[in-house]
């Protein structure tokens, strides 16, 4: 099937191959759960997109908070920063990473760090009330 051979695919040592894995597991979601082990070290290797991917093989939101805001500790730079901003784009359902989001703001890399204010902002965005 599928999922079997992309799962194959993220072992390969091509980083093109794996990123290419990674993109089509995202489209298939929970559906692909049995790629979480690949997905696992695609995410360890800071292959593009995997954390993301790897986020998506949930369902629940409390499992996906969990993986992303491990994400923004001891990842990659491109990691911790595809973190924040798949963070940021749950918005206020994210609220439980503000605080590892804050510190992300003090990230060595810029890019991070504009990522995880951007993300804030989101969160804490207020709902706009529209009047009758």
């Amino acid at each position: 099937d599928v999922v079997s051979l992309l799962r194959k695919q993220l072992s390969s040592s091509a980083d093109v191959a794996r990123i290419g894995a990674v993109s089509s597991l995202v489209r298939i979601g929970p559906g692909a759960r049995e790629a979480e082990p690949e997905l696992a070290i695609a995410v360890r290797d800071g292959i593009m997109g995997s954390l993301a991917a790897l986020a998506g093989l949930h369902e629940d939101e409390a499992s996906k908070l969990n993986i992303l805001i491990a994400g923004l500790h001891n990842s990659p730079a491109s990691l911790r920063k595809e973190a924040a901003i798949a963070l940021g784009s749950m918005g206020p359902t994210a609220s439980k990473a503000l605080p590892d989001l804050e510190k992300a703001m003090h990230d060595a890399l810029s890019s991070v760090r504009e990522a995880a204010a951007q993300a804030v902002r989101s969160i804490q965005k207020p709902v706009s009330l529209v009047a009758d």
